[in-house]
């Protein structure tokens, strides 16, 4: 029954696709493009660590201000692992074809998609889900009106184009967001990264240029989903296998 409604859902959005060559290609363009997709959600972040809050001049504002960086830092550091718990996952358990890969399933290409587009991946669960959730679990325990927000974004914005286009099924990104938001809660919750995080400002009050640069970086490979890492994880891969 449950895989019967997920299929259903499934139609239901790829069933749109096919019919203008100009919106398959904008929505197909939105899966990729970063900027939209979760920049925001990184840029809300750095705002919030720095304008942790309101409160200006009080006793506590130094607590207040602690406290909040090691939100950000450990949801931040969460949202990392969901990503990597989500391409283990993938790489793992047994192979889901994307929709559009599956020809038993009879899934809509978007007008312009080439044949072997995601032939190689997995689709349970959506890594991009696992990381949108995670940022949006984040940004909710900070702020809950701009977290609800950051929910809605990154289902609406990060996640829904890519049932459309048949890059996943509504399962893959339910189980995306469940993985992201969960080992958000449990990270932040369980203070696992105090020491890292105690180290993390050390580093930042002796050498805030070397603290500052490296956080670019990160932030960086967060909002591409880590695709340079990726791409020379699998070229590294591929001479080993060539030369071993």
């Amino acid at each position: 029954m449950l895989a019967a409604l997920d299929l259903q859902l499934f139609q239901a959005f790829n069933g749109w696709a096919g019919r203008s060559y100009a919106f398959d290609r904008a929505v197909v363009s939105l899966t990729n493009m970063h900027l939209v997709k979760t920049a925001p959600l990184i840029a809300a972040f750095c705002w919030y660590w720095f304008n942790p809050d309101r409160r200006r001049g009080g006793p506590d504002e130094t607590e207040l201000r602690h406290n909040r960086h090691f939100l950000i830092f450990s949801s931040l550091a969460a949202a990392v692992l969901a990503c990597g718990l989500s391409r283990l996952v993938q790489n793992v358990m047994w192979e889901r074809p994307r929709p559009i890969n599956d020809p038993t399933l009879g899934a809509i290409r978007p007008l312009g998609l080439s044949e072997d587009y995601l032939a190689n991946y997995s689709s349970f669960p959506s890594d991009n889900a696992a990381m949108t959730f995670a940022l949006a679990t984040g940004l909710f325990l900070i702020a809950r009106g701009p977290g609800i927000a950051a929910f809605l974004w990154a289902l609406l914005v990060a996640c829904l184009p890519r049932v459309f286009a048949g890059f996943h099924y509504p399962s893959d990104i339910l189980g995306g967001a469940v993985l992201g938001v969960a080992v958000t809660l449990l990270v932040v919750r369980r203070a696992w990264l105090r020491r890292p995080y105690e180290w993390a400002i050390g580093l930042h009050d002796r050498r805030p240029g070397l603290f500052y640069a490296a956080g670019f970086i990160a932030a960086y490979q967060m909002t591409t989903f880590f695709g340079d890492l990726r791409e020379l994880g699998e070229k590294t891969a591929i001479f080993l296998r060539a030369t071993l």
